[in-house]
């Protein structure tokens, strides 16, 4: 896992997504251990505060359970059906900034028929056709930035 100090996406939430892509990915199963604190603390260079934070807010969503002296345990997969979605708005919100959205384009295209799929396979009461679906060219900005 490398973590992009630059980015302006507080380094928590960067782990925080790392390890809910790793699960999704695969790279740990329900049931398996993650590595412990102190090891991620050693391989990311970050503080053991920031890894806390990072896998406290993965227990809260029910994707992790943690138990002293056994370690970090993925308690549940993530459900992405191929497709994962990391909202910059949210991240923006998490890191205690305030998020803007300007949009710069919007236009009509033909749904992808991967997204229709995993639309209609979550037994949404409405199916989603193939077309059209709106697609948003957007900027977000942290705090004005």
């Amino acid at each position: 896992m490398r973590l992009d100090r630059s980015s302006g996406v507080p380094l928590h939430v960067q782990i925080r997504e790392r390890i809910r892509l790793g699960i999704a990915q695969g790279t740990w199963a329900v049931g398996d251990t993650l590595p412990s604190e102190e090891d991620l603390c050693a391989r990311l260079g970050v503080s053991r505060g920031t890894v806390r934070q990072a896998l406290g807010r993965l227990t809260q969503e029910g994707l992790l359970v943690r138990h002293r002296h056994k370690g970090t345990i993925v308690a549940r997969g993530v459900e992405s059906q191929g497709l994962i979605f990391v909202s910059p708005y949210r991240a923006i919100q998490a890191a205690g900034m305030q998020p803007r959205v300007a949009v710069l384009a919007r236009a009509l295209r033909p749904t992808p028929r991967r997204v229709a799929a995993a639309w209609n396979s979550r037994g949404r009461s409405a199916r989603v056709r193939l077309s059209p679906a709106v697609y948003f060219d957007r900027v977000f900005s942290a705090n004005g930035e």
